[in-house]
Order: structure tokens, then C-alpha cells, then sequence
């Protein structure tokens, strides 16, 4: 009996080992599940991760476009910056002078009066001529006022030249010297 007891025992064991092995499959698979889902939610979390990115790329790019506009208009500004200046200084001129009086024929500007004459003169002639008005050839000294006189001088149409005798010459040569306007 002894014998068939170690036999009879024999199928409970594989029962149980069966039990066993099944139990352990199935915890194996609810952990690999498990782990796949905490994987598919990682997955996720990565892709959205990897989108942000995308995204900030994105923006970064845009950053750097607006960047480079920023630094065109700041050159830009840069350059005409001293334009700027030149004309608020012609304005405030301007405004002191414009309660300024000259002789008639005469106009005002920053502490001088000047007179555009449309006569065909030689250099000398010129001088001469604003000699005898107790005057003198213009020595345009400033930007500012090199701008008002081109801004200022309109030559009749019949008179047909647009040349400015100016203070400078050149008569060690025995020639004039004309500013053109």
C-alpha cells in the first residue's frame, strides 16, 4: 500500500505544480501587462514630450526671425539716427529764426541773412556785388545750412542756370569756382 500511495500522491502533485505553474504564468502575465501599459503611457508622455519640442523648435525659429528683423531695423535706425538729428536741429533753426527780419529781397536764417541773386556774374563780380551791400559771398559752413540753401534757392525758369557763387575760388589758377546746386 505503501507503494500505492506514493503513486496516488503522484497526481496530486502534478496537480498542484500545474496550479502552480498556471498561477505563476498568470501573475506573469498581469505583471506584463501591466508593464506594457505603464509602457504605452510613457509612450505617450514621450510623444507629447517630443511634440512640445517640436513646438519650442518651432517658436526658436521664430525667435530667431525676429531677432534678425529686430537687428535690420535697429541698423536701419542706426543709420538714419543722424538724419534725425540733422533735421530736429534744421526745425529748432527754423523756429528760432522765423521771427528773424532781413532787408527786403533777403531771407533769414540761423543768424544770417542771405539774398539769392539770378544774375549771370564772374566770381569777382559776385564778391564785388555783395561787397557793395555790406555783405559776402556764402561760406556754407554746416550740413544744416548747406540743406536750407538747397532748399531755399529756386531759380526762375528764365533765367536758366542753377549755379551758386560761393565763397570759395580758386584764382591762383585764374579760374572761378562755382558750387552747383
Amino acid at each position: 500500500m505503501d507503494d500505492y500511495k506514493s503513486t496516488s500522491s503522484f497526481p496530486n502533485e502534478n496537480f498542484n505544480l500545474e496550479q502552480k505553474i498556471e498561477t505563476k504564468v498568470s501573475k506573469l502575465g498581469d505583471k506584463l501587462e501591466s508593464t506594457l501599459s505603464k509602457l504605452r503611457d510613457k509612450d505617450d508622455k514621450l510623444s507629447e514630450k517630443i511634440t512640445d519640442m517640436a513646438r519650442m523648435i518651432g517658436t526658436n525659429n521664430q525667435l530667431d526671425k525676429l531677432r534678425k528683423q529686430l537687428s535690420d531695423f535697429e541698423t536701419k535706425l542706426n543709420a538714419h539716427s543722424g538724419n534725425i538729428t540733422d533735421l530736429k536741429n534744421d526745425i529748432i533753426t527754423i523756429k528760432k529764426d522765423m521771427n528773424k527780419k532781413c532787408n527786403h529781397g533777403w531771407k533769414w536764417f540761423n543768424n544770417h541773412c542771405y539774398m539769392f541773386r539770378y544774375d549771370k556774374l564772374t566770381w569777382l563780380q559776385a564778391k564785388k556785388e555783395c561787397e557793395n551791400n555790406l555783405a559776402y559771398l556764402v561760406k556754407i559752413e554746416t550740413s544744416t545750412e548747406n540743406r536750407w540753401i538747397q532748399n531755399t534757392m529756386t531759380v526762375p525758369e528764365s533765367k536758366g542756370h542753377t549755379q551758386l557763387w560761393t565763397g570759395l575760388n580758386d584764382r591762383s589758377k585764374r579760374r572761378t569756382l562755382c558750387m552747383g546746386i
